[in-house]
């Protein structure tokens, strides 16, 4: 009898490229390291995966772009987002190249007639680093739900923004997966005409970034945008000029694609995130979370939201020194001790501390990111369903709060507490119906969507500004008519850039 967890028999799903044998672990078909395309030279755009002969083994993880040493899973949140079991997803054996266009996949049984709603899940990390690793541990939301379970890998940083014979190469390579998912996720026993898009964080915003590309029209159906920020994308001449800057870090141009991939890395940690993907008007034709793109794709339903306390997951020991909560006031309301003052009567405190600063920070950024990105969709038409995450869990003893994206690993039932169980429960159920059907309502959890212009709840006559939100807090899913962005008005005349708050966050004091 083999251990818990331990892989016990073998599996194979045949793809249009050859056969994948992966293992059954707890009760789910398991295959990491699927190649859906391949680099056939450095910033291209990617290229159909080239056959192979016999039966590829499909047990090591997939590759992870290069992005220096460490990772989320080998710190203390590794626990919390694999829900306790960080053993199944084998990060020991977890490998950087930037050949590292793979994916995995979950599923109750490889039957091509099964037809099983698929969720295809994008990493978080922005656009420089990060991993789908962590879904390889969601067995049991795989097999509770009945659904298929993706993780995709891709080019990041550099590696996948630099443009080299077609823009953007890094959001190339997720279209890539999706005509992957498209030609071969049957045989998985997943069904191609129900796909659902997950990203948290920066996967969130790739997948804002997938709605305002025409080549990824039809590869999907339904979106999860979980804790997006605005990202200020980039035009071709911003493109062309970190081009040469990085060509200059490196030497020559030449040696962009000369260069070994740990050479390309050291030289374009100088400046992370100047590798967004640029709206060239081909590949990506809008700016994601502008206006103008708000009625793009208007036949996929999303859902949307974001935590209480996105910050504290980005400072040491979630919270900051004094001096840096002073340096973020004046970032976020301006050196005046009028703004200050404003600031501290609207959050009800006696003085601006580290912890109420935070919040602003959350409430200044995130809060009217999403909601602008809701309102716009649901006025061209869209469904939208929005949420707000309040439930604290207690790792680490509660400290950080409601923190970013920790609603991901409950909506994939991984819950490391008890605590967090009954919530999972809810939050996991309502991503598996929105997979099935677009619509995350349940028996346990009514969840309407936002309507153009008004928004009409069933309970409730249509009134303007009646806006509908599902709170998930301590006590599971409750239904909140008046879902403003928290602190709207006080915010709405202040605006707060995510990644210039990031950035002071992070600077040291």
């Amino acid at each position: 009898m083999p251990e818990s967890g331990t892989p016990f028999a073998r599996v194979v799903a045949r793809t249009a490229a050859g056969a994948v044998r992966g293992e059954i672990v707890d009760g789910v078909a398991t295959f990491r390291g699927v190649p859906y395309a391949r680099i056939p030279r450095r910033f291209a755009a990617p290229a159909p995966v080239e056959p192979w002969p016999g039966t590829r083994e499909a047990t090591t993880p997939s590759a992870r772009c290069p992005q220096g040493e460490g990772s989320l899973f080998a710190t203390s949140l590794g626990d919390y987002f694999t829900g306790g079991r960080l053993d199944r997803i084998r990060l020991d054996a977890e490998r950087s190249d930037e050949h590292c266009l793979e994916l995995s996949i979950l599923t109750p049984a490889p039957d091509p007639r099964a037809r099983r709603p698929v969720l295809v899940y994008l990493h978080g990390g922005g656009f420089i680093v990060g991993s789908s690793i962590g879904t390889t541990a969601a067995q049991p939301f795989v097999a509770e739900h009945d659904v298929v379970l993706v993780g995709v890998n891709h080019r990041l940083g550099a590696f996948g923004f630099v443009s080299g014979g077609a823009p953007n190469p890094g959001m190339l390579d997720l279209v890539a997966a999706l005509r992957w998912v498209r030609g071969n996720i049957a045989a998985f026993g997943g069904d191609p005409d129900a796909v659902t898009l997950v990203g948290d964080s920066g996967g969130a915003v790739k997948i804002a970034t997938l709605l305002v590309m025409p080549d990824a029209r039809g590869l999907f159906h339904r979106a999860v945008m979980e804790s997006p920020a605005e990202f200020s994308m980039r035009t071709p001449e911003q493109e062309a000029a970190d081009r040469a800057a990085l060509a200059a870090a490196l030497g020559s141009v030449a040696a962009l694609t000369e260069a070994t991939a740990d050479e390309l890395f050291a030289a374009s940690v100088l400046s992370p995130w100047s590798y967004v993907p640029v709206i060239d008007g081909r590949v990506v034709v809008a700016d994601p979370f502008g206006e103008e793109a708000a009625g793009v794709m208007p036949e996929v339903p999303v859902i949307i939201g974001h935590a209480a306390d996105e910050f504290t997951m980005f400072v040491a020991d979630a919270t900051i020194s004094e001096a840096k909560a002073a340096a973020v006031v004046r970032l976020l309301v301006g050196p005046e001790a009028s703004d200050r003052e404003a600031l501290r009567v609207e959050y009800g405190v006696d003085r601006l501390d580290p912890a109420t600063v935070l919040r602003a920070a959350s409430d200044a950024s995130f809060g009217p990111d999403v909601a602008r990105f809701a309102r716009r969709r649901a006025e061209a038409g869209g469904a939208v369903f929005e949420y707000l995450f309040t439930h604290v869990p207690p790792h680490d003893g509660g400290a950080m709060g409601a923190f970013h994206t920790a609603e991901l690993a409950l909506a994939i039932g991984l819950p490391q507490h008890e605590e967090s169980g009954p919530l999972s429960r809810v939050l996991s159920a309502a991503w598996a119906a929105f997979a099935r059907t677009g619509d995350p309502s349940t028996a346990a959890l009514a969840w309407p969507a936002l309507q153009a212009g008004t928004a009409h709840v069933d309970e409730v006559p249509s009134v303007p500004g009646v806006v509908p939100r599902v709170v998930f807090g301590d006590d599971g899913g409750r239904l909140d008519l008046d879902g403003s962005p928290i602190h709207a008005a006080f915010w709405a005349a202040r605006p707060a850039r995510y990644l210039d708050l990031l950035t002071l966050l992070q600077a040291e004091d």
